[in-house]
């Protein structure tokens, strides 16, 4: 009896081990969520950015930078009561009429986060091939990654959208929320190219 407890047990921490592989999602670049303005600020510059605005209250705003080894065009951070909430990435993308490297682009950044945070929670509707694009453009490309701790009472997501298709360039949007702010969490050492 003891031989199939232990061969139970086994399966049962085997198919738990690879789901521990994926990061929960408790940070954006490195800054944890429930930050100060002041730390968020700190990090962000230390990360290559440049400081745009910080007059908007609960928010600060910067360019330069990248994410997911692209130029930041724009990077809002905001702030619920002193403590870091939300953060929106906007990169354009110049794709030379080519929107084949507009879907690689989404593509790559999806697969960087589906294997930082594991499958998405839900993923655009729009089946792939002809007409793609003009399908993609009427209705936006958007992934979602959704994170709940009953327990902890975590509540966060990321979002990949693409709200704009253009002839010659697309607009990218990721958006890093924590739906309950709290304190900082601890966690595995974050990876610093998303």
């Amino acid at each position: 009896m003891k031989l199939p407890s232990l061969i139970t047990i086994l399966f049962v921490a085997s198919s738990i081990l690879p789901a521990s592989a994926v990061d929960k999602i408790d940070e954006f670049l490195g800054l944890k969520f429930g930050a100060s303005p002041t730390v968020a600020k700190t990090a962000m510059l230390a990360r290559g950015s440049k400081l745009k605005d910080e007059k908007t209250p609960d928010m600060l705003r910067f360019t330069e930078g990248t994410y997911a080894g692209q130029q930041i065009n724009e990077l809002d951070l905001q702030f619920s009561g002193d403590h870091f909430a939300v953060a929106t990435v906007t990169l354009k993308f110049e794709t030379d009429k080519s929107d084949e490297k507009g879907l690689a682009l989404y593509d790559s950044i999806r697969k960087s986060l589906t294997d930082k945070y594991g499958p998405p929670t839900t993923a655009p509707s729009t089946a792939r091939g002809k007409n793609f694009i003009e399908k993609a453009k009427a209705s936006e490309l958007e992934t979602t990654w959704l994170f709940k701790d009953a327990l902890k009472g975590d509540h966060r997501s990321i979002t990949l959208r693409v709200p704009g298709i253009g002839m010659y360039s697309w607009t990218f949007k990721v958006i890093y929320q924590d739906h309950k702010v709290g304190g900082a969490s601890k966690g595995t050492p974050p990876r610093k190219d998303i």
